[in-house]
């Protein structure tokens, strides 16, 4: 099950954490929190002596749950998902303020659909390492794709607050932010995703998500030429990405630049015969280039690329309109 939204834009970011341990901060921020300090996120033997017992005695609970919660990371890797639930179960089982399993669970679900389900998972590891960021963004992401996008927005400002350089919270509040324009027609609410993917591109220059997610925004503005720009730096960084060379394909129609179009068609179709997406507007391209021509031969052609769509996804509603309209085109 996928979420609906992410038809529209890039993949949100979402996080599997790989480590029970905390990350680098302060001592003090760790004592605080009851989770667990290692003699190795001390940087000095005397950190370590000065730690409270209540501290050292957590590390020493910590790890035995860490072989199960190994596990279910491997499991996960293997797309295993509901043998990885059991494991990070288990690890939570020995040692229950185990937030890093928490959130898998949570993480896991999301794989899964189950989004509703997951929400619980992030609270509770939330309740346990309330500035985790990568938690916080982790249920952002779950509240989208349940359509939630106000609470979502709060949940990546969250993120932003705690840490902001993490970069997945502001591509993530870009992506939510441009539904919400589309879907109002608010420009405004556009223009302000453009400026949270800047900033994630300020982060880091090679930002997949951001370039994709910033290149839809300016198409949104009716900027193809921008957007097409950003496009092509989304595909410097993954010129395998079927849905970024798809959706350059699409601005290129609009542009009337049919033979490029068909070119990012063909490349998008190269990479992933089975995206039904590509076919369809291959067909569309070809339509257009014979209005252009008069080469009946292209609406044969359109013809046969709109069957595979549907060979692909028989529920593919424009794809079903488009046959129509083809068969009465080469009927007359």
């Amino acid at each position: 099950m996928t979420c609906p939204h992410l038809k529209k834009t890039s993949l949100l970011s979402k996080t599997l954490i790989c480590t029970a341990v905390p990350p680098e901060v302060e001592i003090e921020k760790i004592m605080e929190t009851g989770l667990p300090i290692s003699p190795y996120t001390c940087q000095k033997a005397e950190d370590w002596k000065e730690c409270p017992r209540s501290s050292k005695q957590a590390y020493l609970r910590y790890q035995p749950s860490m072989e199960p919660y190994n596990k279910g990371i491997t499991f996960f890797s293997l797309g295993k998902f509901k043998e990885a639930i059991d494991f990070f179960s288990k690890a939570i089982k020995i040692w229950p303020k185990n937030y890093a399993a928490w959130n898998n669970i949570g993480y896991t679900l999301n794989c899964l659909g189950r989004f509703e389900g997951s929400i619980q998972y992030f609270d509770k590891a939330i309740e346990i390492y309330p500035d985790y960021v990568p938690t916080w963004n982790n249920k952002g992401w779950s509240l989208f794709c349940l359509g939630k996008s106000e609470e979502a927005l709060q949940c990546f400002d969250k993120a932003i607050r705690i840490d902001p350089r993490y970069i997945q919270a502001w591509g993530n509040k870009g992506n939510v932010l441009l539904e919400e324009g589309k879907k109002r027609r608010d420009t405004e609410l556009i223009k302000e995703a453009i400026r949270c993917y800047d900033k994630a591109l300020e982060i880091d220059k090679r930002y997949f998500q951001a370039w994709h997610g910033k290149g839809s925004a300016l198409f949104a503005l009716g900027k193809f030429n921008e957007s097409i720009i950003c496009f092509d730096r989304a595909l410097e960084i993954n010129p395998r990405s079927v849905e970024t060379i798809n959706t350059k394909g699409g601005i290129l129609i609009v542009l009337k630049r049919y033979r490029e179009a068909l070119e990012c068609f063909d490349r998008a179709l190269e990479i992933n015969p089975k995206y039904a997406m590509a076919w369809h507007n291959k067909a569309v391209v070809l339509v257009r280039i014979f209005e252009d021509t008069g080469e009946i031969s292209m609406l044969r052609d359109g013809l046969l690329c709109v069957n595979k769509a549907l060979e692909i996804d028989p529920s593919f509603e424009n794809a079903r309109i488009l046959k129509y309209e083809l068969e009465e085109r080469i009927k007359h």
